[in-house]
């Protein structure tokens, strides 16, 4: 039974530091929803150019903004965005990505068919690499166990495509703040511990590559973050169960990251063996890995990689493919670390 479509309401929370060239264009995508929000919230977290600046002369009555008391990063500034929030659902959105014009009317219908115990939404999103938008979209929708695979990887992505139920957000304490990645991964994991996580089709989130901030590169940053969801989600006391497969290749990205190249090459083989079928992507991890200068170069190479397989799988008429057999580990706060990174 479909709720009455009426009654879900969206709340848009966007947390703001120094993004002047980009913030614009991110509101910009939420006016012109043909489905409108019933705020934006846009949270200033110290900034220092002009980007508050850009926000005000926008002079858009649908737009408040809040500041935080000093500098205490993103997502605080997501919790104190959705504390103010008066939607029954939240919709985060960083500063430098956008959205379809259809993305909350197609998040809106998805929550409608949903059932009661929906606690979140994911959309698929596109990659957007060096201004140029990707014809390639996630297909979230394939993977048939949504919190098993989870605490695997954060195959759902980042918080610009996150939509969440206000009441399980506050319920659960939002986001965890002490983390300094992951947040998006242990809020997932969270949620879906708590009631349904379900997906919206359509590719509406756009999410920019190239200017995320120093977490994605900063591999000390990753690397807490990632402990914390070994031991918090992951391992949880027990043997680990789940697949191996892609946990080793999600630990191999985070090795990369922290240029542990004996580590990388160490599980990526250990993969190969494990599943031979999935030779493409760990031969691409591989040699970009063997090749690339650093971890930012080898991962806009693998977004590449990873684009033109997707592309022949297409050609050859066998569809997407699954996200199993395609998946790159995701940026930033999004990936999991092998003990053995610790060394």
């Amino acid at each position: 039974m479909q709720k009455d479509r009426a009654g879900i309401d969206f709340s848009v929370v966007i947390p703001l530091f120094n993004r002047a060239a980009t913030i614009e264009k991110a509101i910009d995508s939420i006016l012109s929803q043909t489905v409108s929000a019933k705020e934006i919230i846009v949270v200033d977290d110290g900034s220092t150019d002009d980007s508050v600046g850009v926000v005000k002369k926008m002079a858009c009555p649908l737009v408040k903004v809040l500041a935080n008391e000093r500098n205490l990063g993103a997502t605080a500034a997501r919790n104190h965005g959705a504390k103010a929030a008066t939607g029954n659902w939240i919709a985060f959105l960083d500063s430098d990505d956008f959205w379809h014009p259809e993305k909350l009317a197609a998040e809106r219908a998805a929550i409608a068919s949903g059932g009661d115990d929906v606690t979140a939404l994911a959309s698929n999103h596109v990659l957007v690499i060096d201004d140029r938008v990707s014809d390639i979209a996630t297909r979230k929708e394939l993977v048939s166990d949504v919190a098993d695979k989870l605490r695997t990887e954060n195959f759902l992505g980042t918080c610009s495509c996150m939509t969440v139920r206000r009441d399980a957000f506050l319920a659960i304490g939002g986001f965890n703040e002490r983390l300094k990645s992951c947040q998006d991964w242990d809020l997932w994991l969270r949620l879906a511990s708590t009631g349904k996580v379900i997906i919206s089709k359509p590719p509406y989130v756009f999410y920019r590559f190239n200017t995320r901030d120093s977490i994605s590169s900063d591999g000390r940053k990753r690397q807490s973050g990632h402990i914390h969801i070994w031991k918090s989600h992951i391992r949880q006391g027990r043997k680990f169960a789940g697949d191996r497969t892609s946990l080793a290749l999600t630990f191999a990205d985070v090795c990369m990251n922290r240029n542990k190249r004996k580590s990388f090459r160490r599980l990526c083989r250990y993969a190969l063996r494990a599943e031979p079928r999935r030779f493409r992507q760990i031969g691409a991890m591989l040699i970009h890995g063997a090749t690339s200068s650093d971890y930012m170069n080898y991962r806009r190479r693998m977004e590449r990689s990873i684009e033109v397989m997707q592309r022949v799988r297409r050609g050859l008429g066998r569809g997407g493919g699954s996200p199993r057999e395609i998946a790159l580990p995701p940026t930033a706060a999004s990936a999991p670390i092998a003990p053995s990174v610790r060394e």
